[in-house]
């Protein structure tokens, strides 16, 4: 079942969403949370949002963070902004890096830079590179340019690009 969906992401890295979809199928009928997750996310893709909702809910329901933190992400494309953030704080409350990140995008965006930070952190620590791009940002809109330098420094040496671009920009003004 774990080969299956190793074999899987490495198809759909590799563009074979077809192929993935196949191996996603094989492996969540064996009740693989993760490839159910992740076959929900495909279909969500192709625009089968109940389709998709319907694989990852199960997982939602058993307290999988990652489930929490993927119909979180739907709902959150669909625009359901308070379902969205009610599921990645339950993802962030089982310490998931990505479900911290997402939480924290919204608390970022809703203002509360204080908590929006502290989320980002946590999942900085995990080495989520976005999340230590983000750092920069609030450190950027809060005036502190040597710590947003610094972690702006830090994302792009593990090669964001938008976090080089930030850099460079701030470095030009400070």
């Amino acid at each position: 079942m774990v080969d299956e969906v190793d074999l899987a992401l490495e198809q759909y890295a590799e563009g074979n969403t077809e192929e993935a979809k196949r191996l996603f199928k094989l492996a969540a009928m064996q009740e693989c949370m993760d490839a159910q997750i992740n076959l929900g996310i495909i279909i969500f893709a192709e625009g089968n949002i109940e389709e998709a909702k319907n694989l990852i809910k199960p997982g939602v329901d058993q307290g999988n963070s990652n489930a929490q933190n993927g119909l979180g992400t739907l709902y959150k494309k669909e625009g359901n902004l308070a379902e969205a953030k009610r599921l990645f704080r339950l993802s962030a409350d089982q310490e998931n890096p990505f479900g911290q990140f997402n939480l924290g995008v919204i608390l970022f965006q809703e203002g509360n830079l204080t908590e929006a930070k502290r989320l980002f952190k946590l999942s900085a620590e995990e080495g989520y590179v976005d999340a230590i791009f983000n750092l920069g940002l609030i450190f950027d809109k809060e005036g502190n340019l040597e710590e947003a330098k610094r972690y702006y420094k830090l994302a792009a040496d593990k090669g964001l690009k938008k976090a080089k671009k930030a850099l460079k920009a701030l470095e030009k003004i400070a």
